[in-house]
This record gives C-alpha cells, sequence and structure tokens, in this order.
C-alpha cells in the first residue's frame, strides 16, 4: 500500500509496505502517539491539525520527508529526523525553526505568521520557498552556496535582502511590500522574477549579471534595466521603452496602457504583445524579428511584412494594405509569396 491516513492511536495499524501515512488529530481523549510505531516502509510522514501538547518527539529517523499541517506546538524537545529531505509546514504557530540536518534539501513554509527565528540551513538546497509571514526580517539563514529555486512571498518585515546564496537558479521576490534593496543579490544564473513590488533607485546596481528577468506590477521608479538582460518579461508595468538594454534579444510585454513601441531594441529577436489595448501603432516594430506572438491589440492598422520571420502567433493584425489576418500560418505564407514576387 502506497499511502494509508489514520488518527494518532491508529499507528500500529498501518500496513507493511505502507509509503505515505497522513496522521490527524483524533482528539485530546487520545493518548499521545509514539511514532516509533511507523513501519520502517513509511518514508514520508504528514501530521495535520496537531492542536494539543504533545511533543513531536521522537520521531522516526529514517523519514525522508515531513509535512507539518497547522501544527501548534511541535515541542521544544521535536528534533526532526537525521536522514530528512523535505520539511513542509502549512499554517504552522510557532516562532522559531531548526536546527536541520545537512541532508535536508527542500524547505516549504507557507502561513506561519508567528515565525521569526530560522535557524541556519544546510550550504546547498534544491528549494526555499517562504510564503505569508510578518515577522521574520533577518534572512541570513538562506543557503549560503547554492538554491536552484527561491521563492519568498508576502514577506511583509522584509526590507532587504543583504545575505542570499552565492549562486541561485530561480529567484522569485512576490508581494513584499517593504522591500527597499537587492543589493545583496549575487549571481542568478537562470530568470529573476519580482512581482507586486516597489523597487526604488536603478536594477543596474544588481552585483551580478542577470540574463533573464520578469517584472509583474513592479513600481519601477525609473529603474533602468541592466545591459546583461536578454530576456524581459513585462506586465503592468509603466516602463520608458528607451531605458531597454541595447542587446534585449527577446521581450514580452503584456497588458499595459503602451501606445507606442518608440524606443523597442532594433536587434530584437522575439517579440510578444498581449493586451495591449492602447497601443496605436506598429511603426517602431523591429524589421528583423524572428518570432512574434500578438494576441488581443486590435487598435494598430499598420502591421508591416517581416521578411525574416520565422514563426508568428496571431488572433488579429491589419497591415499597411489593409490586410486583415487572424492566422499567423496565413500571414507568414502572404508575406513570403509578397516578398517572393517583389524580388522576381
Amino acid at each position: 500500500m502506497a499511502s494509508f491516513q489514520c488518527e494518532t492511536d491508529e499507528l500500529a495499524s498501518i500496513p507493511p509496505g505502507t509509503v505515505s501515512v497522513k496522521v490527524v488529530d483524533g482528539g485530546s481523549y487520545l493518548p499521545a502517539p509514539d511514532y516509533r510505531l511507523l513501519p520502517r516502509s513509511v518514508t514520508e510522514l504528514t501530521i495535520d491539525d496537531y492542536k494539543f501538547e504533545w511533543a513531536l518527539s521522537p520521531l522516526p529517523g529514517w523519514l525522508v520527508s515531513l509535512t507539518l499541517t497547522e501544527v501548534t506546538d511541535p515541542g521544544s524537545d521535536c528534533q526532526l529526523p537525521p536522514e530528512l529531505e523535505k520539511l513542509v509546514l502549512i499554517d504552522c504557530s510557532l516562532d522559531q525553526l531548526g536546527p536541520f540536518p545537512s541532508s535536508l534539501q527542500s524547505l516549504e513554509i507557507n502561513g506561519c505568521y508567528e515565525l521569526c527565528r530560522i535557524e541556519p540551513l544546510p550550504p546547498v538546497m534544491t528549494l526555499v520557498e517562504i510564503v505569508g509571514n510578518s515577522k521574520l526580517s533577518d534572512f541570513s539563514f538562506l543557503p549560503t552556496e547554492r538554491v536552484d529555486r527561491l521563492t519568498l512571498t508576502g514577506l511583509y518585515a522584509l526590507e532587504s535582502l543583504d545575505k542570499t546564496p552565492a549562486e541561485v537558479g530561480v529567484f522569485t521576490i512576490d508581494s513584499c511590500e517593504k522591500i527597499r534593496s537587492l543589493a545583496g543579490i549575487k549571481q542568478v544564473t537562470g530568470s529573476l522574477r519580482i512581482k507586486d513590488c516597489s523597487i526604488p533607485g536603478d536594477l543596474t546596481s544588481l552585483a551580478s549579471p542577470i540574463e533573464t528577468l520578469h517584472l509583474i506590477r513592479v513600481i519601477l521608479d525609473d529603474a533602468m534595466i541592466p545591459a546583461s538582460v536578454k530576456h524581459l518579461v513585462l506586465s503592468y508595468c509603466r516602463l520608458d521603452l528607451a531605458v531597454l538594454p541595447r542587446g534585449l534579444e527577446s521581450l514580452s510585454h503584456w497588458p499595459s496602457r503602451l501606445q507606442s513601441l518608440k524606443g523597442i531594441p532594433e536587434d530584437l529577436v522575439r517579440l510578444e504583445l498581449a493586451k495591449l489595448r492602447h497601443l496605436v501603432s506598429y511603426a517602431e516594430l523591429p524589421l528583423f524579428l524572428r518570432h512574434i506572438s500578438i494576441k488581443e491589440v486590435p487598435g494598430p492598422k499598420d502591421f508591416p511584412r517581416l521578411a525574416h520571420l520565422e514563426s508568428a502567433e496571431i488572433d488579429y493584425v491589419m497591415t499597411k494594405d489593409r490586410t486583415e489576418y487572424t492566422s499567423g500560418e496565413q500571414y507568414l505564407a502572404d508575406s513570403k509569396m509578397k516578398a517572393k514576387s517583389a524580388r522576381s
């Protein structure tokens, strides 16, 4: 049996061979659970709605994954299993967390608003995700060397990131309304994603080159985009296209009040425009684009013939000769035919 759910007094009845167990609180009248009764085959344990003063210790040392949901008090003597690789806490009322085994690879914390102190994490991890907290302000606990995916969301006491891992794959900062400095961000090898934040000053002050940048509902305060950025996603952002780096290769521009493409980099290879209902002209569209996507941009009536296009996704455009297209394939076919006719 792969998984099994039981109450706290039914641990001895778990069938041999079970891998994943979810334990729900059966009520305060039950005796304190002894998790040492779990079969050796159980490597994944979820403890749900644990509102009584029973410590979780001792937990089986062979557990690989532990999820705690609505745990009020894990007990001061609770020790995390030495082989634990994944720890998930959801809506738990605890003020501190750790120490952690060196085997830990993944930490997810969601809705633990009273948590104010986390002990240092292992230097290399695959995932650190912290969502919803009003007291964490010191993030020196983050891994020192590398995290493949780091997500910080809804952290209302976070004002600056002074210490971050030496290397992050995908770094997401979402709804951190007090954050005022990104100076501590070191190397981001995948993408930096900033959403629902106010970023003052100049983004070019980031410590290391960033190639992929996502900005969603970000107040930029006239911030410049780093020259290293090759792939940029803008959504609900006010940004003068003139500040875009000249070496930009791909741009995705989603809902905004953009009226003109003036200033868009001429060497752009890939462009995606969506829901730009205020755009009035394609006059500045780069002519050497290779890939384009146009969705819900109903206004302009001057879409050019782009002879170098390799792919097109279009739901509606009107060209300068008043031809309407609702298919990228048809537009490409007609444009290639017209280009061939012009050469002959």
